[in-house]
């Protein structure tokens, strides 16, 4: 199958495939565009068919540029200390099964931007996170990104989201595990409706970063016993120069569920490994080949 990309008028950050229902082969954008194929319509998130053409049955959400009240912008850095977009998509989840207020196809999306659009109009609780139906367009209101998970509740993010990823609980995508720009702990784990786990953000040491503000949590996955890991973990990974002062967990962790450092024994195929006449050369391409670094610990702790 050829593969025809739409016209872009800036960088994608993020692309997903999606895995179940009607939309299942396809892929979701993210980025700073504001166009696709030259149609403003579409803008900052497009849903792609397989083969790369423009799928116009999703609707781009309405996304805000993240300026305060001075109409200064709230600057997202890319890592290098440069500033980003002050619209820009960084991160996108399906939902692949029912949880709670999920349905599965759902889509969560996070970035740099403030007050996305819901059916009553702009709503100033949805910033820099948001879930979207399978379709796109506006904002769910069963999902509020703060602290108690409606639109009561406080803003609990306050910084741009750069990578999302679900978690454990009943069904998949009961917990996101949110990375956000700055210091500090910025990670966050929360449930299905928006609200936060406080006992999470207890835990969770500082991280900081390693240029400026940063962007220090860039990617991470959870990973289950079933993958390899010694119990339930997230592995999180950025551009950070130590966690809770630690200078031996600089831009790779893993975190118990709990948010607390996880600091175990090597693993036993590390330690069979090592056991076996394999170069240490040997050894780091066979684990790197197996992209489980964080799954066996190889990392400094």
């Amino acid at each position: 199958m050829t593969f025809t990309p739409p016209t872009l008028n800036g960088p994608v950050n993020t692309i997903i495939q999606f895995k179940i229902g009607a939309n299942a082969g396809k892929y979701l954008i993210g980025g700073s565009f504001t166009s696709v194929n030259g149609n403003s319509a579409y803008h900052h998130v497009a849903r792609l068919n397989a083969d790369g053409t423009h799928d116009t049955g999703f609707t781009s959400p309405t996304l805000n540029s993240a300026v305060n009240s001075a109409g200064d912008p709230f600057i997202c850095g890319n890592g290098d200390g440069t500033a980003a977009a002050t619209t820009d998509v960084r991160a996108l989840v399906e939902v692949q099964t029912a949880s709670g207020s999920n349905t599965a196809g759902k889509i969560y999306i996070g970035g740099n931007f403030l007050n996305a659009s819901t059916p009553a109009g702009t709503d100033q609780k949805m910033d820099y996170l948001i879930r979207v139906n399978a379709s796109g367009g506006d904002a769910n209101t069963g999902f509020y990104p703060t602290v108690t998970g409606l639109s009561t509740g406080s803003v609990s993010f306050g910084n741009c989201v750069n990578t999302i990823f679900t978690g454990e609980g009943t069904g998949a995508g009961r917990y996101l595990i949110v990375g956000l720009q700055g210091n500090a702990r910025v990670s966050k784990r929360v449930f299905d409706t928006g609200a936060v786990v406080s006992s999470f953000a207890a835990n969770l040491p500082a991280f900081e970063p390693n240029v400026g503000t940063g962007k220090p949590v860039t990617t991470g996955f959870y990973c289950t016993t079933a993958m390899g890991c010694p119990g339930n973990r997230y592995v999180i990974g950025g551009d950070f120069a130590n966690v809770g002062g630690n200078t031996k967990l600089a831009n790779l962790v893993r975190l118990n569920t709990d948010g607390i450092v996880c600091a175990h024994p090597k693993h036993p195929a590390v330690m069979l490994l090592q056991g076996l006449n394999f170069s240490v050369v040997d050894r780091t391409r066979w684990l790197n080949a197996r992209y489980r670094v964080g799954l066996f610990d190889v990392f400094p702790i």
